[in-house]
């Protein structure tokens, strides 16, 4: 028996224990399920489905009683998903199963059924078996796309990348075992849009370059941010994160370098931000935009973070943001047909042009 279906077995083993216990508590005219939820795993975003951070930690237990009819559903859900979560570790295969299909199964069976409750009800037995989602089973859709040659290798499979269009980045990457790439550095862009443009027929930076591209669509999930974390701090292949000059992108990059809140474990120390960066503005000749309030807000509250604090560089950027203004990748790129793949992307790395 491989690790992987030793895990599964043991997991298995530990829902049949907590099922048990249960029915022991019901014949004795009560059941009760205790869940501690102030863990640092991740949640999920009832409208989109995608792997995103929890910040609700401000009860560590939280009781669901069988015996109070208004519980009732929740805890029915709960001995549910742990019914399927069992049959998947012991499918022999890794099966998995996407959320809303899993709600699609449930739906029949329990009236007035939302999505909102099938996602509370995988979150609280994931943290009964002290785990993530998609270690008993469940997924979710996709969101980050990588591009370029890779091939990642998990337990049970290999998964191979050739495509110059973009392929979604698995749920399962925390699975990996190991990765074969060429590529002699990583680019991590914020933006889809400009993830396409980088790709497209004037750019072909994947052409011109021997690198691997990588786009969070935006705020990334779990699945984006853990492999980049493998890739820049296991596979140690040199990273650089492309976003927006403005509080939202500059958040972003800190994201995938700092970590977040309740996630510091997938952080990637060792990626850098290689811009756009406030100071080359005026040298670039680029036409800047107001921040708003909400923006004077955020750069606020970026200022006194304690990462951002330990660094001299990024404060400096940050302040001259502050006093400049805002601008985006787009006004960039608008310097030349294929200006970030043949000048400014591979010449800021060679002359070290990051932080």
């Amino acid at each position: 028996m491989d690790e992987l279906a030793v895990r599964n077995f043991t997991r298995a083993i530990e829902i049949e224990d907590i099922c048990f216990q249960l029915m022991e508590q019901i014949i004795n005219g009560s059941a009760v399920l205790k869940i501690n939820t102030d863990d640092s795993w991740n949640s999920i975003d009832d409208s989109d489905e995608l792997l995103i951070d929890s910040n609700d930690s401000k009860k560590s237990l939280t009781s669901i009683n069988f015996k109070r009819k208004t519980s009732r559903i929740n805890f029915a859900l709960i001995i549910t998903t742990l019914q399927r979560a069992h049959k998947m570790l012991l499918s022999g295969s890794n099966e998995k199963i996407n959320i809303r299909s899993f709600y699609y199964e449930l739906k029949p069976y329990f009236d007035d059924l939302r999505v909102e409750k099938v996602n509370n009800a995988i979150e609280n037995t994931r943290k009964l078996l002290n785990c993530n989602r998609w270690d008993i089973g469940f997924t979710a859709t996709s969101k980050g796309l990588i591009a370029g040659d890779i091939t990642l290798k998990f337990f049970d499979k290999l998964i191979v990348y050739k495509s110059s269009q973009g392929d979604l980045i698995p749920q399962e990457v925390n699975e990996l075992s190991s990765i074969e790439t060429s590529a002699k550095y990583i680019v991590v862009v914020e933006k889809d849009t400009i993830f396409q443009k980088l790709l497209g027929n004037k750019e072909r930076l994947l052409e011109r370059e021997k690198c691997i591209m990588i786009t969070g669509k935006g705020e990334p999930d779990l699945p984006t941010r853990i492999l980049v974390k493998h890739l820049s701090e296991i596979e140690k292949i040199p990273t650089f994160i492309l976003v927006d000059n403005n509080p939202h992108g500059f958040e972003i990059m800190c994201t995938y370098r700092f970590g977040s809140k309740n996630h510091k474990q997938w952080a990637a120390p060792s990626a850098k931000w290689l811009g756009i960066h406030p100071s080359e503005m005026p040298r670039l000749r680029i036409k800047m935009t107001n921040l708003t309030e909400n923006d004077k807000s955020k750069l606020s509250s970026l200022l006194i973070r304690s990462d951002i604090q330990l660094s001299r560089e990024l404060r400096k950027e940050l302040k001259k943001m502050k006093k400049i203004g805002k601008a985006d990748v787009e006004s960039v790129m608008k310097l030349g047909t294929n200006y970030f793949s043949t000048a400014y992307i591979p010449l800021k790395i060679k002359i070290k042009e990051f932080y």
